[in-house]
């Protein structure tokens, strides 16, 4: 998986320009690099810095005990909660009813509509009397059927579909249904009064009121309502009036108590009478909109005064939902107080906020010169903490402020596991405590956010400190989940919430913070390696592999090598355990730093056992660029297979700047001290930067001075390993590492440790006669004696 991000990381880089910028910047003075890092982090850290935060008072919760006594030292409104201010605003808004107004307009228009299509009707009624009179006078006396005849006929005809074409367009009333047959048989006084009878009752309809909306609104939370009529308001009763939903019943059972069983009539009647009603008690929903938002906006934010001087709570005493909104309305009017502070006060409160930062960053760099020199000189590490901080000041800006979500979602374990990986767990570890206060910070001073980053970062970088497989990852997850859910606890008991809130608390945030943080590093690490050659511990589990194409062809090429490199290997590792360096890095570099033998392996006496009667037909000097050369021979190497920048270094360093004393002191024989330059017979170096470039260099010359040991007793192994330790020490070649004294007391008992154990005394057996067996032909065993 890690390898398949690299690959996608290594594609991304080629066209990455920052990265361009960063490699012209960093060449240029390294002082002015490191200083521009320090300044844009704390620059970044000062903007992204929350300005609606205030720290008095941001801790302070319901039902939880207030740890100090609060006085009020001004006079301040007590602000309604936002709650309470909205279910105000909300009744002043409904306490105005709703405001309608009667349209008599509607209603004439509506009675002359109805008459007029009952005139329209009528007309129609008699078109179809007088097409039917003639056309029975026709059947009867068919000879009597002239021209002018058939002509009127049809002329009725025509006009009586025009008819019924106008009703159906203007009223949406089709005459020729069935329903509609009785109308054209009803006699002219039954028809006027049916029409009487659907006219008194539209009238009757517009007079009790028909309203424009459903009674089932919204905007109707009371049954009442405001009626202006002929210029009088007056307050009514919702259900005086009818709805289109009541119409169909209503009409109904008015048109029954005239017609009776008479269901086409009433059918028809009824179709009528909806067709030409029109509500006419009309909803004014501007004016009650407006009138109920003028309601809203009278209603106070505010309920009663804290006087200067008064108690607000008292120490230890429990925090009741008042006692809450009245220290979250004094917290606020603190705040609008620094808002409205001089231009000065705001700048000593930005100069403030960017001390904050910067005094925790510059306690990091101290510690970094002081305890991690090396990290400081090195570019690229340096770079990637400065990205790893600038990424943490981003997700604390997008979390908290932009989405406003938890900050028990902030994902500060992912800068504690990278410091880890990639550089080291003493710069994991005071990297996690940077963040963790820089964090409380943001979060109002709240110490229990410091508290609670601390502790997950403390986890995330104990559970991949020494990360030898991808499955440390999920044990990451246990190690956040469970510090997390601790911490919580222990703050939540303190605070006096449930045990319910607190656990329903770590599953919303806490979990998925613990989940997601590894997987994200997992990511952010790819990144990382390709981008600027760092190397975690799971690229050097790689290149330990012996069965890897570079390690097989050292074993085939230069097997005396290979077998060298594999026991300083051992050595190295176990050095590296005792003084706490990376043990897995020491080992690793160890397989790889000779590689460079592999060009001319017969010149070195482990590979060749006569290399000397090589040398012994060249020069001095010859010997030694030959044997110095296996330094910038492996480095080519390196580079053909690319190996990372960090076991270069083992390759460049594990001899120092040390002198090739054998051909040096040849050369000074066959010269008799003349003309001769003892840098020419020097290693080019550097001097090891590093803890386990000091000890590759230490038990590189242990390892081969003891094997050249004629009777490797414990004493003489322990004489020999305190002699080159010593030694190398005197030459200043662990004087640019940060071994101390003691490091180099205890690397050299674990160097005789082990050496005692592969140079071990053997039982000397005594002389006497060794007896074979061979087999005969009879199967049984055959004596054969020599001495």
């Amino acid at each position: 998986m890690l390898n398949q991000l690299k690959k996608l990381s290594g594609r991304l880089s080629k066209n990455v320009r920052l990265l361009r910028w960063y490699g012209h910047l960093r060449n240029r003075k390294s002082s002015l690099f490191r200083g521009l890092l320090f300044v844009i982090l704390v620059a970044v850290g000062t903007i992204l810095f929350p300005r609606d935060k205030i720290s008095q008072y941001s801790e302070y919760q319901v039902d939880t005990i207030a740890p100090e006594e609060i006085i009020s030292n001004d006079t301040f409104p007590i602000n309604k909660s936002s709650q309470e201010y909205e279910r105000e605003k909300e009744e002043a808004q409904y306490s105005i009813l709703a405001i309608f107004y009667r349209d008599f307009r509607a209603e004439s228009d509506a009675e002359r509509n109805i008459v007029i299509f009952f005139n329209n009707l009528q007309q129609f009624r008699n078109l179809e009397r007088d097409h039917r009179v003639i056309q029975r006078r026709m059947e009867r006396s068919p000879a009597d059927s002239d021209t002018s005849l058939v002509n009127r006929l049809a002329n009725l005809e025509d006009r009586s579909q025009n008819t019924v074409t106008q009703l159906k367009r203007e009223y949406n009333i089709d005459v020729n249904n069935p329903n509609w047959s009785f109308v054209q048989e009803m006699s002219d006084n039954s028809f006027d009064a049916f029409k009487n009878n659907c006219v008194r009752i539209l009238q009757d309809l517009h007079a009790i009121g028909l309203l424009s909306v459903s009674k089932n609104l919204n905007d109707f939370e009371d049954i009442s309502l405001t009626l202006i009529e002929n210029s009088m308001n007056r307050t009514r009763n919702i259900n005086e009036f009818f709805d289109k939903d009541d119409l169909n019943g209503e009409i109904s059972v008015r048109l029954s108590t005239v017609y009776e069983m008479l269901s086409d009539t009433i059918s028809v009647g009824l179709e009528t009478i909806r067709n030409f009603l029109i509500p006419n008690i009309k909803y004014n929903s501007g004016r009650t909109d407006s009138l109920r938002n003028k309601a809203s906006a009278l209603v106070a934010q505010t309920r009663g005064f804290v006087l200067i001087n008064e108690k607000i709570i008292d120490k230890n005493e429990k925090i009741t939902p008042e006692h809450f909104q009245k220290i979250e309305s004094y917290r606020e009017f603190l705040e609008s107080e620094r808002q409205l502070q001089s231009t000065f006060a705001v700048i000593l409160l930005y100069i403030g906020q960017t001390g904050f930062i910067a005094i925790f960053f510059l306690l990091f760099v101290i510690y970094l010169y002081r305890f991690r020199p090396a990290i400081i000189k090195n570019t690229n590490k340096l770079f990637v903490i400065f990205l790893i901080f600038l990424t943490q000041f981003i997700f604390l800006y997008l979390i908290t402020q932009k989405f406003g979500l938890s900050e028990y979602l902030l994902p500060t374990t992912i800068a504690s596991m990278l410091l880890t990986i990639l550089i080291d767990g003493g710069v994991g570890l005071y990297g996690t405590i940077t963040i963790a206060f820089i964090a409380g910070g943001y979060m109002g001073f709240d110490f229990s956010i410091t508290m609670y980053v601390f502790t997950g970062g403390t986890a995330a970088l104990i559970a991949v400190r020494h990360i030898r497989r991808l499955s440390q990852f999920f044990k990451a997850i246990l190690f956040i989940f469970f510090a997390y859910s601790v911490t919580f606890y222990i703050m939540g008991i303190m605070r006096g919430m449930t045990l319910g809130d607190i656990s329903l608390t770590i599953l919303r945030f806490s979990l998925p913070n613990a989940v997601l943080s590894p997987l994200i590093t997992l990511g952010f690490l790819a990144l990382y390696e390709t981008f600027f050659g760092l190397t975690s511990d799971m690229t050097l589990l790689e290149l330990s592999d012996l069965n890897s194409p570079l390690l097989r062809d050292l074993a085939m090429t230069a097997p005396g090598t290979y077998h060298h490199s594999i026991v300083i290997g051992n050595l190295s590792e176990r050095a590296a355990e005792a003084i706490g360096a990376n043990s897995l890095l020491a080992r690793v570099g160890c397989y790889y730093h000779d590689i460079g033998k592999m060009v001319k392996p017969k010149y070195f006496i482990e590979n060749e056992p006569d290399a000397g009667k090589k040398h012994d037909a060249l020069a001095p000097s010859m010997s030694s660029l030959i044997i110095s050369s296996h330094i910038r021979e492996g480095l080519e190497i390196a580079d053909k297979y690319k190996l990372p920048e960090v076991i270069k270094e083992f390759i460049s360093q594990h001899h120092g700047t040390s002198r090739i004393s054998f051909f040096y002191e040849k050369a000074l024989k066959k010269s008799k001290n003349k003309n001769i330059n003892p840098a020419d017979y020097c290693y080019p170096g550097p001097k090891p930067q590093t803890k386990e470039t000091g000890i590759v260099m230490l038990a590189d010359g242990v390892e081969a001075a003891t094997r050249s040991l004629k009777d490797p007793s414990p004493a003489r192994i322990r004489e020999r390993v305190e002699s080159i330790v010593a030694q190398r020490f005197q030459e200043g070649q662990l004087d640019e590492c940060d071994v101390t004294v003691k490091d180099l007391r205890q690397i050299t008992e674990s160097f005789i440790q082990i050496l005692s154990g592969i140079f071990h005394v053997r039982i000397e057996y005594p002389e006497r006669e060794k007896e074979k067996y061979s087999t005969g032909n009879n199967g049984k065993g055959v004596k054969l004696a020599e001495k």
